[in-house]
Parts: C-alpha cells; structure tokens; sequence
C-alpha cells in the first residue's frame, strides 16, 4: 500500500531509498508506550531482538510522525520505524504533512503562489541572485525546448518577444531613475582630495 503512493509520488532515486526502507519494517515489532489527547509514543525493535528500542511518536490530527533516528530530519524520507507505526495506527497512506515536496516527481512544477514568492523575495535579490535563479529556471525550458523542431521554434519566438518586452522595460526603468545625490543617506566612494604633501 505504502509502496504503490511512493512509486506514483516520489523520484525515482527517492523511491529506491523509501523502498528499502519498507522492506526493513517487515523486520519489526512496535509496542505503545503511551497516549495522550494529541500524541501517542511507541517504541519499535527488530524482531526478536530485546532492547535497542526506537521511539517514535505521532501526532494527530496531521499524522506526522518524529522518529529519534532522525532519517526524515537528515534526508527527508520516512524510516522503516515509522512505516510500521503507520501500519499499526491503521494509517494506509504516508500523511502528506510527511512527504517533501522537494523529492516529489513535481518538484521542478511551480504553483501560482510559489512565483508570488519568488517576485515578493527577488525585490532584495542582487543581480548576480537573479542571473543565478534565473540560469537554473531555464534549465528545463532548454531541454524540452531543443526536443523537436516544434519546439525550438516556439520557444525561439518567444524568447525573442520576451527579450524585447524586457529591453523596454529596462529602458523604461532609466529613464524614471533619478540619481542619488550626496545628500542622501547612502554610502558611496570617498571623494579624492588632493594635499600638499
């Protein structure tokens, strides 16, 4: 059950990991440790194996899960300690407040509020941040944009458009620049005085 949503959810590569992680929690036992109005804490061990006790506690109604080996912390998957105490609190399917967009197949697909975000941040940005943030965006435009000849061509036309339209802009943008003057509060290069000596 876990298995199937990892595979339609995460990379390929993040499968693999989740996926190891599920066979390893056939090999474990979970016991409550306790309860309370918003939690409960369980321990899980090997099977067989007395001691070496994890512990893990969910909370509801979000179902997140915090396990002391740390392995969602560290590299942002579920471990084998948590699946099991999914499957123990009858949970079929990994919480979502527990999946990382970041690993998901839909990573690189930014939503309408991301770009809000993103105009909101690039304000404080310098140049040199925006060229960078702007290069890696890119990076899936070139790829589907050489796939066919299609695809070039639209792309081409497009980027050229969009190339004009911000050359306007920015020539738009000098034009109303005023010049800051000494007697703002901005600091600027020494003015060089020259002496006798």
């Amino acid at each position: 059950m876990y298995e199937r949503q990892a595979a339609e959810i995460y990379t390929r590569a993040m499968f693999k990991l989740v996926r190891d992680e599920l066979e390893k929690e056939g090999l474990l036992t979970v016991v409550i440790g306790g309860r309370d109005v918003m939690s409960t804490t369980y321990f899980v061990r090997h099977f067989g194996v007395s001691g070496n006790e994890v512990k893990v506690v969910i909370t509801k109604p979000t179902n997140t899960v915090c396990c002391c080996c740390k392995l969602f912390e560290t590299i942002g998957i579920l471990c084998s300690h948590t699946f099991v105490v999914l499957k123990a609190e009858n949970i079929t399917e990994i919480p979502g407040s527990m999946i990382l967009s970041r690993w998901t197949k839909d990573a690189k697909i930014m939503d309408h509020g991301s770009l809000e975000t993103c105009s909101t941040i690039s304000h404080y940005m310098t140049e040199e941040a925006r060229v960078g943030l702007i290069f890696s965006s890119c990076r899936n435009l070139l790829r589907y944009a050489a796939s066919s000849v299609g695809a070039y061509n639209v792309a081409i036309n497009d980027i050229h458009n969009l190339t004009l339209r911000l050359e306007a802009m920015c020539q738009k943008d000098k034009s109303v620049a005023q010049p800051v003057r000494r007697s703002d509060n901005v600091v600027q290069d020494p003015d060089i005085v020259l002496t006798n000596h």
